[in-house]
């Protein structure tokens, strides 16, 4: 893996790193307190929370076909990251789709989650648009979500560009209101993903960064409470079986499948190949290995929280034994 932090580069505005992290970190101390009162209920579907991002499709197809038993699996739709995080917390959802950096926050604030799968490996899909008229980041006002990838992003954008944090200025903001902030003036870059960067391209935004310069970093997975993966086990290998399926339809190039991506992202066909293609998508046995005790992800997920301890997100200690497919065995 190429474009790993350094200590000195990490340590760059390590006060301001903090403060930004402060919210996400209240939001998650304060859910994870009350789990213990709002354990998943067996009698329920395994509820998977998600937003729009292009890699979680396989889902929307697995539906489409009737892949997906209702009765067992509930897939619940949300705008934001930052909202499927927060429902996450407070037991509404029994798991999500997330980056691993965002399995691994939530883990370092008490929320004991289990990694089952790697469902995509973004290889320039997440990405920093800008103003074409932008002629210097110094000073800058960039858009980012409250999340952690959102302010990964802006940390490895910066650090690839020799650029410190106090040369910014970052916006929270959530991640469909950016388009207005650029066109309004308010933001000169903003950090985002498909098929945000595609529409933002359309409108004569320009690329100045994407995953593909920090490739194996961006990586996301299915993340089941520790709890909830051991009351609904039956449901959690129906959830695989199910997103196998969609990924197969996505990676087969399947013309109807494209088709129904594109009326639900609200983008041409053309523009959805051109958006898969800025994604890996693993196959159920690719994935396994990848969760495996000697795959090369535990690198990538200890360069994570290592960028998390330097910030002060997470205590010092070990890499959590979040890709354990049983914990406490």
């Amino acid at each position: 893996m190429t474009g790993t932090p350094t200590s000195m580069a990490l340590s760059k505005g390590a006060g301001r790193w903090q403060s930004i992290f402060a919210g996400v970190s209240l939001v998650l101390a304060v859910s994870a307190y009350g789990l213990a009162a709002a354990l998943p209920d067996p009698e329920h579907p395994l509820r998977i929370g998600r937003n729009g991002w292009t890699g979680y499709e396989p889902l929307s197809v697995a539906e489409e076909a009737g892949a997906l038993d209702r009765r067992r699996v509930a897939v619940i739709d949300l705008p934001a990251t930052t909202d499927v995080l927060r429902a996450l917390r407070d037991g509404v959802l029994d798991g999500a789709a997330l980056t691993l950096d965002e399995a691994l926050t939530a883990e370092a604030a008490g929320v004991d989650l289990v990694i089952v799968a790697v469902v995509d490996v973004s290889m320039g899909g997440d990405v920093v648009m800008a103003r074409a008229d932008l002629q210097s980041l110094v000073g800058a006002r960039v858009a980012f979500e409250g999340k952690a990838l959102g302010a990964y992003m802006v940390g490895r954008f910066l650090e690839e560009r020799g650029l410190a944090l106090t040369d910014v200025l970052l916006v929270e903001a959530p991640v469909d209101r950016h388009q207005h902030l650029l066109q309004t003036g308010e933001v000169d870059a903003a950090v985002t993903f498909e098929p945000y960067g595609t529409a933002l391209a359309r409108e004569g935004y320009v690329q100045v960064f994407s995953s593909w310069e920090i490739p194996g970093e961006i990586v996301d997975v299915l993340a089941v409470r520790a709890d909830a993966s051991a009351t609904h086990a039956e449901a959690v290998e129906h959830l695989k079986g199910a997103w196998e399926l969609g990924r197969s339809g996505i990676v087969s190039r399947d013309a109807e499948v494209l088709g129904g991506i594109a009326a639900r992202q609200g983008l041409a066909a053309s523009d959805v190949a051109d958006a898969l293609d800025l994604l890996e998508f693993p196959s159920s046995s690719e994935s396994d290995a990848m969760l495996s005790e000697n795959s090369p992800l535990r690198e990538v997920a200890q360069n994570l929280w290592d960028w998390l301890v330097l910030r002060d997100v997470a205590a010092p200690g070990p890499l959590p034994d979040i890709f354990a497919p049983a914990k406490g065995e």
